[in-house]
């Protein structure tokens, strides 16, 4: 994409800046990318990542249940892409447990990606699948036409209300002068 993260904080030389990285999991761009483009500039400050906060459960959930509909379902799923990275691994099952216990069932990982479509075929018809996504794209897609007959898949995370709290969240975190209060 461009601008790539470098050039927009070159552009901002001088400037404070809070960089929030819009990703689910502790990955290689979490771990190593944005942590080598922020490091020795001055007036540039990383927060967290996004996953898996509670909020981003939330959000997830919330886009589970809007697909469901009146759907009983025999599995349920939450579909990530995969990493080679343990961290990685380990927080979206920890996604999977959160979401586990909001919706009071088990939820299997469902790691996107080659035997995606093996995977699905195990699992007790009819799967719901909840996405640990942000947006459209190549996964989802392939993901949607491997279920469209024996379940349902939900929406990406995307501009969700409790997606778009945690940024400011984590921004205000980084960001707050004395005195200042929160935003809600």
């Amino acid at each position: 994409m461009s601008p790539s993260l470098s050039q927009a904080l070159d552009a901002l030389s001088g400037t404070d800046v809070v960089v929030v990285p819009l990703l689910l999991s502790a990955g290689y761009h979490v771990l190593s990318d944005i942590p080598s483009v922020a490091a020795g500039r001055l007036r540039v400050r990383v927060t967290p990542h996004l996953g898996p906060d509670p909020l981003v459960i939330e959000a997830v959930a919330s886009r589970l249940a809007q697909a469901r509909g009146g759907l009983d379902p025999a599995t349920s799923v939450l579909a990530a892409i995969g990493s080679t990275r343990d961290a990685a691994r380990a927080e979206v099952a920890l996604a999977a447990h959160q979401l586990s216990t909001l919706l009071g069932r088990a939820v299997d990982v469902l790691s996107l990606g080659g035997a995606a479509e093996a995977a699905l075929a195990r699992y007790p018809q009819p799967i719901e699948v909840a996405v640990y996504l942000l947006a459209e794209g190549g996964f989802l897609a392939g993901l949607r036409r491997s279920v469209r007959h024996v379940g349902v898949v939900a929406d990406p995370i995307g501009v969700h209300p409790a997606l778009v709290s945690l940024v400011w969240q984590r921004y205000d975190a980084l960001n707050e002068p004395p005195g200042y209060r929160r935003r809600r």
